[in-house]
């Protein structure tokens, strides 16, 4: 299964992929908006999992984008956030589910 991870801070990026990569999933890393959308041009994911807080395009802008697209492949919003109203957002976006907090793999 090949993976598309979208997070800005470079330490959690390595280390969500890192262990992914464990569980014997193919990861590629974006570290901002458009660069996730560039690889989403250029390759065939699986699976999306975005953070939301990311600086210039936010993971909700994202995700959009993903959907305006007419790519169906489920998209996971990883982030701090955890207001109703950014799960709303998120889902509303076009994200397939909505996690608070880290992911531990």
């Amino acid at each position: 299964m090949r993976l598309l991870l979208v997070e800005d801070e470079p330490d959690a990026a390595a280390a969500l992929a890192k262990g992914l990569r464990e569980k014997t999933f193919a990861v590629d890393i974006a570290a901002n908006g458009p660069g996730a959308l560039h690889q989403l041009l250029v390759n065939t994911y699986d699976l999306v999992i975005l953070d939301v807080l990311m600086p210039g395009m936010s993971g909700f802008q994202v995700c959009a984008e993903i959907r305006r697209s007419g790519q169906t492949m489920p998209v996971l919003m990883l982030t701090a956030l955890d207001a109703v109203a950014s799960r709303i957002e998120g889902l509303d976006c076009g994200a397939d589910d909505y996690q608070i907090g880290r992911a531990h793999v």
